[in-house]
């Protein structure tokens, strides 16, 4: 009986060895996804930001680019501190941003220094400019690749008759613009970066699409995908 209990105590030993041999330990990372809301800088660009200059529409100074900065950062300074306190989103992509000008003024906010975020990001054909980019802190995550993917959005691919429509009624609300001779819609790129999150490799893809074409009435364009 004795070498019986002895045998059963061994076993129940060796399967929580066993168990723990297996185990894996984890570390937490907060990914996020921001809308920076038209973050630009009050700087003239090649793009259409005539708006958000200090003489334009939105009269867009220097104090008000300043204080739109320390908001975000405050804002993203403080997401997933809840389930990981102490540190800002590992990896974020955000959109509506003029520039990679004022992704570096971002990071250098007092709230993000500390972080380290590296930055990725393209020029894309959007109308007013707008692009999308993705943050990353250098400590957890080593980028191997990244590349823009064109959205190739036509509206002649619905039927025959779209260049007949009226323009006003098929534009997008978002104002992306439409080359007449192609009937292509221009819009954000899609952001595609691959990397080693802490020894794991994974792919983020960054995208900002263009509102519905023409509400609720209207079917959604068909997508294609640049080829290679």
């Amino acid at each position: 009986m004795r070498i019986r209990k002895l045998i059963a105590v061994f076993l129940v030993l060796f399967a929580i060895s066993g168990a723990n041999a297996q185990a894996k330990k984890y570390i937490v990372h907060t990914v996020a996804f921001y809308n920076l809301e038209n973050l630009f800088d009050t700087i003239k660009g090649t793009n259409n930001d005539e708006e958000w200059l200090p003489k334009g529409a939105q009269s867009w100074t220097s104090a008000k680019y300043k204080q739109k900065l320390h908001n975000l950062a405050r804002v993203l300074s403080e997401i997933g501190t809840s389930e990981n306190p102490g540190n800002s989103p590992t990896l974020i992509g955000c959109c509506e941003i003029e520039n990679r000008r004022v992704l570096e003024d971002l990071v250098k906010e007092p709230l993000l220094i500390n972080k380290d975020y590296g930055i990725v990001h393209f020029d894309s054909p959007d109308r007013r400019g707008i692009d999308v980019g993705f943050l990353y802190q250098k400590k957890h995550f080593k980028p191997t690749s990244y590349k823009n993917i064109p959205l190739l959005i036509y509206k002649n691919q619905l039927n025959n008759n779209a260049k007949e429509k009226n323009t006003s009624d098929d534009a997008s609300d978002d104002k992306s613009e439409v080359d007449k001779n192609l009937d292509r819609i221009y819009t954000r790129d899609i952001l595609l970066v691959t990397g080693f999150l802490d020894g794991e490799e994974v792919n983020i893809l960054v995208n900002h699409w263009p509102s519905r074409s023409g509400g609720e009435k209207k079917v959604l364009l068909p997508v294609k995908r640049q080829a290679g």
